[in-house]
């Protein structure tokens, strides 16, 4: 009688204990990775790349109007638009303070700050002390890009 051998049945999978260090490192990186999307939607607000979400009730529909926090959206920005609920009475509207204006140009500066920074923690946090890479990414979360 023949037997085959079942690699995938009778596979063992091995591998070494994660020390302690190695996961308080991985830890801190995910807290820096945190922290960074938190700085690049703060950096897209000041810059005026991020709208305001939409208004949850028609009293606060009502109110953003009367106040003007809107902008509506020009003919080809409309045509060009991918939205497709075109049946919605919002369509075109931008829901953002008009007095705020966009720049790209800033919010491109800041960024390349803020990556340099990234980066640099990030390599902190590979090849400095634990103390030492927790102190970088508290330095890290604490800085101003804009």
């Amino acid at each position: 009688m023949h037997e085959q051998f079942n690699s995938v049945a009778n596979a063992y999978a091995f591998s070494a204990p994660i020390s302690l260090e190695v996961s308080q490192r991985q830890e801190l990186r995910d807290e820096l990775e945190g922290i960074y999307a938190v700085k690049d939607g703060e950096l897209k607000t000041h810059f005026g790349l991020r709208d305001q979400d939409p208004p949850r009730h028609g009293k606060e529909l009502v109110e953003r109007i009367k106040t003007g926090e809107y902008v509506l959206l020009g003919e080809r920005e409309f045509e060009d638009s991918d939205r497709t609920y075109y049946s919605q009475m919002t369509y075109g509207i931008r829901w953002r303070n008009p007095k705020v204006k966009v720049d790209r140009e800033g919010y491109k500066q800041a960024l390349e700050k803020m990556e340099k920074a990234h980066t640099s923690t990030k390599l902190d946090v590979i090849v400095l002390p634990l103390t030492d890479a927790l102190a970088s990414v508290r330095a890290f979360e604490e800085k101003k890009f804009h």
